[in-house]
């Protein structure tokens, strides 16, 4: 649900911007970037929070956070408290989000975690992926408040069937309370990054403002790597970085993140502004990508332990970018869309679902166990910043600067942009990525 939830409330903002009598355009846009800053921006904190108090205890407890704020944000009468409550939803997926693949992780043999973890990456796939869609037909038929409402029942069930099923895990090493102040210093710096990232679409690049944030957000993540590196119990174990197999996937996940965001804001606007088609039609339009996905990510386990994660990668990076060049390749104006769009998203979802996949399983399963949720909120929280950075671009292309220019042509430079960025993240994890010695395919 908190992958759900970073994309699906793009197809709502009409609605909300009527429903709550918005005037000001520009207030709206912290509906959609303070969930993505706060949630990048604590996502390590919780991470090791989970460590230390419990996978299980601070999972289940996420949920229940995210499910108030779904609830609030639902029965929202203002602006404001729809802001409030989003940023309620975005401290709960952030709880969630490391606690649930570690909770995977420890559930499984090591010979089995490719495949668990496989499921995992695609059922998150397939949430954010199928937003636009779902968010299109739930906007259609019950207006936005049901956008927010779907996740009650969701969450609900998860917690019954988690209280049963999920057995606890922790790391038995950390006997108190993490590194605060790190915890204080890590969330400001990543979330002055991602708030910067998100600004320079009004403000632009050259705008002072814009380097002064970054300035201060890479002052607090200098303090912050200098802190772990001095106290005993750091929310980030800095040596896992020197660990090749996961500076690799790191590096890969950003980057993949930025293109699989970046193309669906390009693709629905594409299909909005180009093809005329309507907000549901574009949101619809996208289906092949999340289904192929998902359909890949379920199978990926099997698929990884044919090809290893280098050759996966790589077929990964060539499915993505060549299904995006050849959409560049083939649309035009005119709307053709079986002939000229849907069979390349086909290879877009099969590049997606498997480099989902790769990227999860090499970054993690050789983790120590006392480190998987930290870990694991580590890639998170660089995706989240790719993820800032992908929809950035993807907005700056349709912001006021660029209007003038041919809205197809638009379209063309941001999946030529993105295709290059799948490619590269692909092909690191083939050319650069090494397994610890210990480990075994």
């Amino acid at each position: 649900m908190g992958a759900l939830d970073v994309t699906i409330v793009n197809i709502a903002i009409e609605g909300i911007t009527r429903g709550l009598n918005v005037k000001d355009p520009t207030q709206l846009a912290w509906v959609l970037s303070g969930y993505s800053i706060v949630y990048a921006a604590t996502l390590l904190g919780f991470g090791r929070l989970a460590d230390w108090k419990g996978r299980k205890r601070i999972f289940l407890a996420g949920l229940a956070v995210f499910g108030l704020g779904s609830a609030l944000c639902g029965a929202a009468p203002t602006l404001w408290v729809l802001l409030l409550a989003r940023v309620i939803q975005a401290v709960g997926a952030a709880m969630v989000t490391p606690a649930s693949l570690a909770l995977v992780l420890t559930a499984f043999p090591p010979n089995k975690r490719a495949t668990a973890v496989g499921i995992w990456g695609a059922v998150g796939s397939l949430a954010g992926a199928l937003a636009p869609t779902i968010g299109a037909a739930l906007n259609r038929a019950f207006g936005w408040r049901s956008l927010f409402f779907i996740n009650i029942p969701v969450i609900a069930a998860a917690l019954v069937a988690g209280r049963s099923v999920l057995t606890e895990s922790s790391d038995p090493k950390v006997n108190k309370l993490p590194d605060l102040f790190g915890a204080v210093i890590v969330t400001g710096g990543v979330g002055l990054v991602v708030f910067a990232i998100i600004e320079s679409e009004t403000w632009g690049m050259t705008d002072s403002r814009f380097w002064i944030v970054l300035v201060v957000a890479a002052v607090l993540i200098t303090l912050f790597v200098r802190r772990c590196n001095s106290v005993d119990d750091p929310v980030l174990d800095i040596s896992l970085l020197r660990q090749r197999f996961f500076a690799v996937s790191n590096i890969s996940a950003a980057l993949y993140t930025f293109a699989f965001f970046g193309i669906f804001l390009t693709n629905v606007r594409f299909f909005y502004h180009v093809w005329d088609y309507t907000e549901y039609g574009s949101g619809m339009a996208i289906t092949p990508i999340p289904v192929t996905a998902s359909l890949v990510g379920v199978l990926s386990g099997r698929i990884l332990r044919t090809l290893g994660a280098r050759l996966g990668a790589a077929v990964s990076g060539s499915c993505f970018a060549g299904g995006l060049l050849l959409i560049v390749a083939l649309t035009g104006n005119s709307p053709n869309y079986w002939k000229h769009v849907a069979w390349p998203m086909v290879l877009i979802g099969i590049g997606i679902g498997l480099g989902i996949a790769v990227i999860n399983t090499s970054g993690t399963m050789h983790l120590p166990a006392n480190r998987y949720s930290m870990g694991s909120a580590f890639i998170s929280t660089g995706r989240q910043v790719g993820a800032a950075l992908g929809v950035a671009l993807a907005l700056a292309l349709y912001a006021p600067t660029t209007r003038g220019a041919d809205p197809l042509l638009r379209a063309h430079v941001s999946w030529i942009v993105f295709a290059i960025a799948g490619l590269v993240a692909g092909l690191s994890i083939t050319v650069f990525y090494r397994q610890p010695a210990a480990a075994t395919d």
